[in-house]
């Protein structure tokens, strides 16, 4: 006879409650993972529809001089945090407001894609504070190395490769 079945009752009640005390701790292991995972996946671009809205309209009503005229300038963007967002700008996207697909389209010459390495929150014109940062959070939503959540140097290298 197997010492499972000699056990005393007590005894296999104290190992059932450990099986179920493990069978918790595992669905709570995989809960979690589940919920990191998604967050990984669909967090970024959540986060960069709702800080970067394109909002659906119909085209702008264009003169057909001022159409002439635009045709015709060498137009400059000199800033765009393109790079900060988890997606391939080379590629039309549904968020953002720059995409190569878009800058041929409008005609841009020339397009300055920033680094951003640090933003504050509830960053103003008045005043602000080296003591927060939304880009760290950002950049571990998106599961940039470890090393690159600390330091606004590693967070500019990680954008440039």
């Amino acid at each position: 006879m197997d010492r499972r079945n000699r056990a005393a009752p007590h005894e296999r009640i104290a190992v059932g409650m450990m099986r179920g005390r493990t069978r918790i701790m595992v669905a709570a292991v995989v809960a979690l993972a589940v919920i990191l995972g998604l967050g990984i996946l669909v967090g970024p671009g959540f986060v960069e529809r709702e800080l970067n809205v394109v909002a659906p309209h119909e085209p702008w009503l264009v003169s057909r001089d001022a159409a002439v005229l635009h045709q015709q300038m060498l137009i400059a963007d000199l800033h765009a945090d393109t790079f900060l967002w988890d997606r391939d700008p080379r590629q039309r996207a549904d968020r953002g407001h720059v995409d190569l697909v878009r800058l041929r389209e409008g005609n841009i010459a020339v397009q300055v894609f920033a680094v951003v390495t640090k933003s504050p929150s509830g960053q103003n014109y008045d005043a602000n504070t080296a003591g927060s940062d939304n880009i760290t959070p950002l950049v571990m939503l998106q599961g940039w190395p470890v090393a690159t959540w600390e330091s606004d140097r590693s967070h500019h290298d990680q954008i440039l490769g």
